[in-house]
């Protein structure tokens, strides 16, 4: 994390990026762990913040972040679009042939958040503020349809990419008192997921349609003594 000022701006800058791999151990496959899955997890994340002061009572700040997430899932040799299921020994106790699960997903989130706050005499802050969430979400792979004996026994390739939105605007109070610190306001949420759903979910064949939007209004307070 890295911080610059330069009245009347302070500047922020943060990074981070990580890589994990590893094989969980299953008791099935104790004899072929050659063909159980492995993980691979890859994650970075960016922000960048801002903040101005316009007055000695009056500033706004103004953040951008983006994360990515991006998950592996793969038996070392097999090709990801293959499809099979694992074999068990006579006993029904342990992996002799097939192989486990693999997919492909990933997360991207690009936000933006910008806040204005003004200090109203000794006792109000007033906060005025909007964010914004752009989502990119994909999946590749095998997904279980059924299981037997903690394993998968019918299996099925899907991928799908979908690109929701979220959106908020607020605005707050926060009292500051000698006996009393308080924080009241109202919140807007909106949610477009860009998706498509069933008709009706207790009947498969109901057919798809595009999901409403959720729009969602909230008060908000709390306090401390």
């Amino acid at each position: 994390k890295l911080t610059y000022t330069s009245s009347p701006f302070k500047f922020t800058g943060f990074a981070d990026v990580s890589h994990l791999q590893f094989q969980s151990y299953s008791h099935r496959f104790k004899y072929r762990p050659d063909l159980q899955n492995q993980l691979k997890q890859d994650n970075t994340r960016f922000k960048f913040g801002m903040t101005h002061a316009l007055s000695a009572a009056t500033f706004y700040t103004l953040n951008l972040s983006r994360v990515e997430q991006k998950a592996n899932v793969f038996v070392p040799g097999v090709p990801s679009a293959s499809i099979s299921v694992p074999n068990l020994d006579s006993e029904q106790q342990f992996v002799i042939g097939g192989f486990d699960l693999q997919n492909r997903s990933s997360s991207i989130m690009y936000a933006v958040n910008a806040d204005y706050s003004y200090q109203y005499g000794p006792h109000n802050l007033f906060k005025l503020g909007l964010e914004g969430k752009l989502y990119t979400l994909t999946y590749d792979g095998v997904r279980p349809l059924s299981r037997a004996n903690d394993l998968v026994v019918e299996r099925a390739s899907t991928n799908f990419s979908q690109k929701p939105i979220e959106f908020a605007a607020y605005g707050q109070d926060k009292i500051e008192l000698d006996f009393l610190v308080a924080n009241i306001g109202v919140r807007l949420d909106a949610l477009n997921v860009k998706t498509r759903s069933l008709k009706d979910i207790r009947d498969l064949n109901s057919g798809l349609v595009v999901t409403k939007q959720k729009i969602q209004i909230r008060k908000l307070t709390y306090s401390s003594h």
